[in-house]
């Protein structure tokens, strides 16, 4: 099983993988170097936690045209990538998401892919979109557009909020569940779901 992961700005990352290990990108090639910060301290973070991955080695870019190397570089010449990810004890790389989709709510980071692949994990949902709203209090609210499976028996919404708390942590529960049919959801020609437009649902734009 091979799995391959690198921006444009750099030469990609791939690896053989073991079957249990299916969903990570592996490890690195000889001379590259990888970490994970947090995306507004700076500060790298421990295996297992979440936060932005940067790059430094020989297949690595030297800059980005009219930017200031700064602007995407850390100090110590690390490539900020944007991307969230994950690298665990075994030093296996796992994505999570694109930065600027970070939902921030009450002081803590949440990333909606995490929170889609878990919904979309149980049997009575084919489909999730995650968001975060803004919240008086909360800073931003996580809100989960869910697409029930065809035949499947009415979500109990409860139960699935029990579910949710077996497999996450409980800030990252959407607050709210707004559930629509698989072609209520605004997507790209591709079939990507459009998660701006998602923002300008009205049962979305109520939660505000």
């Amino acid at each position: 099983q091979t799995e391959t992961f690198g921006p444009h700005s750099m030469c990609p990352l791939h690896t053989v993988l073991e079957p249990e290990q299916i969903g990570s990108f592996g490890i690195s090639f000889a001379g590259v170097e990888r970490k994970i910060i947090n995306p507004e301290t700076g500060e790298t973070l421990a295996a297992g936690e979440t936060g932005e991955l940067c790059i430094r080695g020989y297949s690595v870019m030297q800059g980005y045209y009219k930017k200031e190397r700064g602007d995407t570089f850390l100090a110590d010449g690390f490539h900020r990538t944007g991307d969230l990810c994950v690298i665990d004890e075994n030093d296996h790389l796992y994505f999570v998401g694109r930065s600027g989709e970070m939902i921030k709510t009450a002081g803590a980071n949440v990333a909606p892919r995490e929170v889609e692949t878990v919904l979309m994990s149980y049997d009575d949902i084919s489909e999730a979109a995650v968001v975060g709203v803004t919240d008086s209090e909360l800073g931003q609210k996580v809100v989960a557009i869910v697409v029930p499976t065809i035949g499947a028996e009415v979500i109990d919404e409860e139960n699935l909020i029990l579910r949710l708390r077996q497999d996450l942590s409980s800030y990252k529960v959407p607050k709210r569940f707004i559930y629509v049919g698989a072609d209520e959801l605004p997507r790209t020609s591709g079939g990507k779901i459009k998660k701006a437009e998602i923002l300008k649902i009205p049962e979305v734009l109520e939660q505000a």
